[in-house]
């Protein structure tokens, strides 16, 4: 406490408030948010979350006092020194920490923005469902047809809750939303379900096939990779914190751990956006992929 204040104050070295309190430690802020932003927010309401926190905390408690401890340090300065141009540079210098806070800032800001738009389109009720769910109960399981649309996790989750007894999953889906795949990941992986595919699970659907606690395909599925691309809606904005390398390094490491051998990750995003890439079955099975043939498929059909 003793040390912030003195900063405050204007006490300390213009070196250690120069170099370590402000350009140092504006260096620091900068590469933890971009992190934080860009590598760890899996989802736009995650993204909000942070960016919000951060602005606050950067931006309106530890960079007025980075900026004040400044001035008064070059201040003191040159009551010691008497150096006139030193002092307008150094001065000059902390006004230019003012241009790049706030112009960064907007840039966090305008992410902050977008994603907040995103997160209120997705909360919207679609006006078409895109994708089916039903309840076999005699199989117990649960199976999804259609795209991986908006609230497809909220409604697989809300089925999930009103019948416990599910015991598997069986996709069949050209794929959909990145963060909806990774979504329904996650539940499969919580609820302990078997993933089943017996027609095509592409994309993002592999992404939530890879959840199964144990992964089973049939004589006739397949499973389609695929780089990843700006979605149609993101197109024309210029969005800092959204990056298609990015998700794919995501999943990447979703699939590493199910479990995953390495030398399949570096070949799943191989295939551009514009094509699909559907491995045989031998080499899903020997890549961990898939963990058996799948059963009872006329029945799941």
């Amino acid at each position: 406490m003793t040390y912030f204040l003195s900063h405050w104050r204007g006490e300390l070295s213009l070196k250690l408030s120069l170099w370590v309190n402000t350009v140092g430690l504006l260096c620091v802020i900068s590469i933890v948010e971009l992190i934080l932003l860009s590598r760890l927010a899996i989802d736009p309401a995650y993204l909000v979350s942070i960016s919000l926190i951060s602005l606050f905390v950067t931006r309106l408690l530890i960079y007025p006092w980075q900026l004040v401890g400044l001035f008064r340090a070059i201040d003191q300065d040159f009551v010691e020194h008497r150096n006139a141009l030193k002092t307008r540079g150094l001065q000059a210098f902390a006004v230019l920490t003012v241009l790049f806070t706030l112009v960064y800032s907007l840039e966090v800001i305008q992410g902050t923005v977008f994603h907040k738009q995103q997160l209120e389109i997705y909360s919207r009720p679609p006006d078409r469902l895109n994708y089916e769910i039903k309840i076999d109960k005699g199989e117990k399981q649960l199976r999804i047809n259609g795209t991986l649309d908006i609230g497809i996790t909220k409604a697989v989750r809300d089925v999930l809750l009103a019948n416990p007894g599910l015991s598997s999953v069986a996709l069949q889906s050209p794929g959909g939303q990145v963060y909806q795949g990774r979504g329904l990941a996650r539940l499969f992986s919580e609820y302990q379900l078997d993933t089943y595919v017996f027609g095509e699970c592409s994309s993002a659907c592999v992404t939530a096939y890879i959840g199964g606690k144990r992964r089973y395909l049939g004589e006739n599925g397949k499973l389609g990779f695929h780089q990843y691309a700006l979605e149609p809606i993101l197109r024309g904005y210029r969005v800092i914190f959204y990056d298609p390398q990015l998700e794919q390094k995501r999943d990447m490491a979703l699939y590493k751990s199910r479990g995953v051998k390495p030398e399949f990750l570096q070949l799943m995003f191989d295939q551009p956006a514009s094509g699909i890439w559907f491995p045989d079955h031998q080499e899903l099975l020997e890549s961990n992929v898939v963990h058996a043939p799948g059963a009872g498929e006329e029945n799941s059909r």
